[in-house]
């Protein structure tokens, strides 16, 4: 998913939509400081988004550890799984 957003975001840097696919695909990757980065530029544009970013924002924020790496990181790289946030576009 994130590849696909990313190629969307270059033919279409402000598309709403696939700001928002890239911080989700950036969420499930474990990457929460860049997904909190990501959640915030595409609610910026839309803001009928912006509470149901900030519900991904904060929980990026509580998954980092005062260095910004996942608290749940396993050595193997894998995220443990944590309920995420049911907000949606």
């Amino acid at each position: 998913m994130l590849a696909l957003a990313e190629s969307w975001l270059a033919d279409e840097p402000s598309e709403p939509y696939a700001l928002w696919f890239r911080a989700m695909a950036l969420f499930e990757l474990g990457q929460f400081s860049q997904a909190a980065k990501a959640f915030e530029a595409a609610a910026r544009d839309v803001p009928a988004w912006k509470e149901n970013a900030g519900a991904y924002i904060s929980e990026c924020k509580t998954r980092l550890d005062p260095t910004g790496y996942a608290k749940s990181q396993q050595p193997d790289g894998a995220v443990s799984q944590k309920s995420a946030p049911s907000a949606a576009p």
